[in-house]
């Protein structure tokens, strides 16, 4: 098998939409608009993809302009998300539901600016929600010290989903001072806004 090259060879298709065409079990098929590849299961509309030219996959991107708070204590939050920067096979429904439209194992990533209105020391927890139901071993705490303290929650999760499961990120905190922060833009020099989340999500 070495030292050998096979080239597959593909059918054009006409008037065939890549995201719905099923095919039989085992055939490739390429999807012109987006560059992938993807290979039929002889059940699933669009296939499964194996990849995109340039790329691993789907992907999302996605982020908040707003200061999201905590108005009871213990009360558990759905971070939310309006503004998107890519979607590819990846949305977000009812602004805090990150929805894969597609099979496969993918990579959530968020940075969440976090701060605290009073003094003391606080805490919050950060975990991840499949489907409605909390995803054992998702859980983070963070402590912030001191009034207008703030920190930054940064970290991925490695999940696998099916098309059109959702993911959601949760939070909470004992303390109704504690929130994700949000900033617009500033001067002097110029700089650019601060999201109070920003998430992004590949399909690997």
């Amino acid at each position: 098998m070495s030292n050998t090259v096979y080239r597959v060879f593909l059918e054009k298709l006409g008037g065939s939409d890549p995201t719905q065409f099923i095919g039989d079990e085992g055939e490739l098929f390429y999807d012109p608009f987006t560059g992938a590849l993807r290979i039929s299961d002889g059940n699933t509309p669009g296939g499964i993809l194996l990849g995109a030219l340039g790329s691993t996959g789907y992907c999302g991107s996605f982020y908040d302009t707003t200061i999201q708070t905590n108005p009871q204590a213990n009360s558990i939050l759905a971070a939310t998300f309006n503004s998107t920067v890519i979607s590819d096979g990846v949305q977000i429904v009812d602004q805090s539901k990150i929805k894969v439209l597609h099979d496969g194992n993918w990579n959530i990533q968020f940075s969440a600016q976090i701060d605290k209105t009073d003094s003391g020391t606080d805490i919050i927890d950060i975990w991840l929600r499949k489907n409605g139901s909390d995803l054992d071993h998702t859980n983070t705490r963070l402590e912030i010290v001191g009034n207008r303290a703030k920190d930054v929650a940064a970290w991925n999760w490695l999940v696998t989903g099916l098309a059109d499961d959702y993911f959601e990120i949760m939070w909470m905190s004992p303390d109704t001072d504690m929130r994700l922060y949000a900033e617009g833009p500033q001067i002097n020099p110029i700089r650019p806004g601060i999201p109070s989340i920003i998430l992004s999500v590949a399909q690997v």
